[in-house]
């Protein structure tokens, strides 16, 4: 226990009153480690190797307890490199089931001391606490980052959109809570209004993304 480190700090609400069982991790690297993985050349090659060129910068964990109050032990051969660079520090809150990113913390840069303190984090009570998106299930559905949310209304724009959508997908296409006949017409075209030609069978768009995957 000697040898370890400490990352410690405080979670309040918008009222500053403390958060209680909170997942609190702290991560850090040696800022050219972490420039060099977090390239566009890393990450494009991490595409297509079967093994993840990855690396989890997570330091160590722990949970608030009743005061909002977290502490953190890690040991510094966790981040050391042949540059022997202290590490840039950062903290992730996550909720209660160790499921959604909460918060980020800014990279606080070549930390030598023992014992870091982090500056109080504050969030809204809603994020950590709000309902939970479970799908009937005992866990969260899963989360992604960095996508597009564009609102459409339930009309042929909407389905224009769709049929879109998954024409110019290149790996995946999720579906969620979407319900259709087999013989749905997605899109279609019209002269007039007395004549309707079906253009996309949604069936039929779905299964030509998935063999072209």
């Amino acid at each position: 226990m000697k040898n370890n480190h400490r990352v410690k700090g405080r979670i309040l609400d918008k009222d500053d009153k403390p958060f209680q069982g909170l997942v609190v991790v702290a991560k850090g690297a040696g800022r050219t480690e972490y420039e060099v993985r977090d390239s566009n050349v890393i990450k494009l090659a991490d595409r297509i190797t079967p093994v993840s060129l990855k690396k989890d910068y997570e330091l160590g964990k722990s949970k608030t307890d009743e005061n909002g109050l977290y502490k953190i032990l890690y040991s510094p051969n966790q981040y050391k490199n042949f540059l022997n660079e202290n590490p840039d520090i950062w903290v992730v809150i996550k909720d209660t089931l160790d499921v959604t990113e909460l918060f980020i913390t800014d990279k606080y840069p070549d930390v030598s001391e023992t014992i870091k303190k982090i500056d109080d984090i504050s969030i809204h009570r809603n994020w950590a606490e709000g309902w939970f998106v479970t799908l009937g299930g005992s866990e969260k559905s899963r989360f992604t980052k960095n996508n597009h949310l564009e609102i459409l209304i339930d009309n042929q724009v909407e389905l224009e959109s769709l049929v879109e959508s998954i024409n110019k997908s290149k790996s995946y296409v999720y579906l969620t809570q979407i319900e259709f006949d087999p013989d749905f017409v997605a899109t279609f075209t019209s002269d007039n209004f007395d004549e309707v030609n079906p253009k996309d069978i949604l069936v039929d768009v779905l299964q030509k993304a998935a063999l072209s995957s």
